[in-house]
């Protein structure tokens, strides 16, 4: 990721010395709402055209919890977080896969209402 460093690494204690045992990256991570996970992986399900994969895996995660509307709503906000991320690197490096003359609200809202037929 760019960023390793002490602070990112995990040792343990061999019979006789201290061994790396992990490197990991905390850098976007955060503990709390599993259901920012869920955007990266829709989107990259309706890149690979595989829309009806994206709608399965939702609707399989929607079904095993309790608060539904909440869901929905912290979706959105991750979902358009995570489109926020997309549409500032892929404008930045020149690779923009979409229709280019749509505005980001245009673009980000057929994300963001992915969920409605829930």
């Amino acid at each position: 990721m760019g960023d390793f460093k002490a602070d990112n690494i995990l040792v343990q204690k061999s019979t006789e010395n201290w061994e790396l045992s992990g490197i990991f990256d905390f850098t976007n991570g955060y503990f709390g709402d599993g259901i920012a996970d869920l955007p990266k992986i829709v989107t990259m399900y309706q890149a690979d055209g595989e829309d009806r994969l994206a709608r399965h895996f939702i609707s399989e995660y929607f079904n095993r919890i309790e608060n539904k509307e909440a869901f929905k709503e912290r979706f959105k906000v991750h979902m358009l977080h995570q489109r926020i991320l997309d549409w500032g690197c892929a404008k930045a490096i020149g690779h923009v896969t979409w229709d280019d003359h749509l505005s980001f609200s245009e673009w980000a809202e057929m994300s963001t209402e992915f969920i409605t037929w829930l």
